[in-house]
C-alpha cells in the first residue's frame, strides 16, 4: 500500500578551537557550529600587552572580526608585551646606569648612580624617589627619573701663629 517517508537532515557541526600566544584572551569560547555559521570573535589584551595578529584559519590583525565556519578551524591570537620608555637624567657630576632606554611591560630594571669624584649622590625624582642606591623601577608605562648630585664640600680652617690675621677664619668650599 501506500507509504509515506520523512528524510531529516542537519547541518554539519563543526569545531573551533582557539589558541592565543601571550598574555591574552579570546572570545567566544564555544566551540561548535552548524555549517555556514558566521562567528564573532574578539581578542582581548591583558593587562601590559597588545593583540598583534591573528594566524591559521584567520589572518590579518582585524579586532574584532568574524570567521565562516565551513569546516574544523583552528587560529591563533598572538599578543606581545608592550614596550615603555625609561628616560634618566641627571643634576650635577654623575652618570646612571644602565643606559639602556626601551623595557618590556614587568620588567624590574636595576638602577644605579654613579658620582664622579668630587660629588655625591644626593637622590631620585621624578617616577623614583628617596636616595636608597642602587635601587630597582618596575617598567609598567613610561618612566622618567632624575638623579640628583652635589659637590661635595669641605671645610677650611685657618690658624694663625704670630701677630696678624686671616680672614676669612672658618669657611666651606666645593
Amino acid at each position: 500500500g501506500d507509504k509515506s517517508i520523512t528524510a531529516t537532515f542537519a547541518l554539519n557541526t563543526y569545531t573551533l578551537t582557539v589558541a592565543t600566544v601571550g598574555n591574552g584572551t579570546v572570545s567566544p569560547t564555544t566551540s561548535a557550529y552548524a555549517y555556514g555559521t558566521v562567528v564573532p570573535i574578539t581578542a582581548t589584551a591583558g593587562v601590559g600587552s597588545s593583540f598583534v595578529g591573528w594566524s591559521g584559519d584567520l589572518s590579518g590583525n582585524t579586532n574584532p572580526t568574524t570567521i565562516l565556519i565551513d569546516g574544523n578551524k583552528f587560529i591563533t591570537a598572538t599578543f606581545a608585551l608592550n614596550t615603555y620608555t625609561l628616560t634618566v637624567t641627571t643634576v650635577g657630576n654623575g652618570a646612571v646606569s644602565p643606559t639602556t632606554s626601551s623595557y618590556a611591560y614587568g620588567t624590574v630594571v636595576p638602577i644605579t648612580a654613579t658620582a664622579n669624584v668630587g660629588s655625591a649622590f644626593v637622590g631620585w625624582s621624578g617616577d623614583l624617589s628617596g636616595n636608597t642606591n642602587p635601587t630597582s623601577i618596575l617598567i609598567d608605562g613610561d618612566k622618567s627619573i632624575t638623579a640628583t648630585f652635589a659637590l661635595n664640600t669641605y671645610t677650611l680652617t685657618v690658624a694663625t701663629v704670630g701677630n696678624g690675621t686671616v680672614a676669612p677664619t672658618t669657611s666651606s668650599y666645593a
